[in-house]
């Protein structure tokens, strides 16, 4: 992730929704597909292996069970695979009101596995289902040391796929940023 300092000008920059913008078409969950084969395994398991370590069975087998896995939205250390999910850090559902509606299939598929670069992340069951779909305007990490990487992140990867944001999210991260 970048600086808040490049973040602060990346996010100056973001589109900012107008209010009474017409709403995308509904949000089908479906339009992303499913995880892809990464490396030989789903893109989910290997987030949990490059996120854990200690990861039974050893790295070339594809089904994770154990590890230890720190979790940045809680700070919980995490010993089995079944206690962790892979966190569309910009949620599905808010990357398509923010633009990925008019991507091709293509591009929306790539962004819900983008294991190498900022979208997916390891966390804790609870706290992805606690953020569900919600931007930084509606909910933030309960880890406050995690609180400035967390909205340093949010900007990084709206700014690499040209999304938008709402004017309650700027204000949200404009606040939080300020305080980074």
């Amino acid at each position: 992730i970048s600086t808040s300092a490049v973040a602060k000008t990346q996010l100056a920059k973001l589109t900012v929704r107008a209010a009474n913008a017409p709403a995308p078409p509904t949000f089908p969950r479906s339009s992303f597909g499913n995880w892809a084969t990464t490396l030989g395994c789903t893109t989910r398991e290997t987030v949990l292996k490059r996120d854990g370590t200690q990861v039974a069975p050893p790295k070339s087998g594809c089904t994770v069970t154990t590890g230890r896995w720190v979790d940045p939205y809680s700070g919980k250390v995490l010993t089995l695979a079944s206690q962790s999910d892979v966190d569309h850090f910009v949620p599905l559902k808010d990357a398509w009101i923010s633009g990925a509606h008019a991507w091709p299939a293509t591009r929306r598929r790539a962004f819900a596995n983008d294991y190498d670069g900022l979208e997916l992340l390891t966390v804790s069951l609870g706290e992805n289902r606690s953020k569900g779909d919600r931007s930084p305007d509606q909910w933030m990490p309960t880890s406050k040391p995690f609180h400035c990487a967390y909205l340093i992140r949010w900007v990084n990867v709206k700014t690499q796929y040209s999304l938008s944001i709402s004017e309650n999210e700027k204000k949200a991260l404009t606040d939080g940023l300020a305080k980074c």
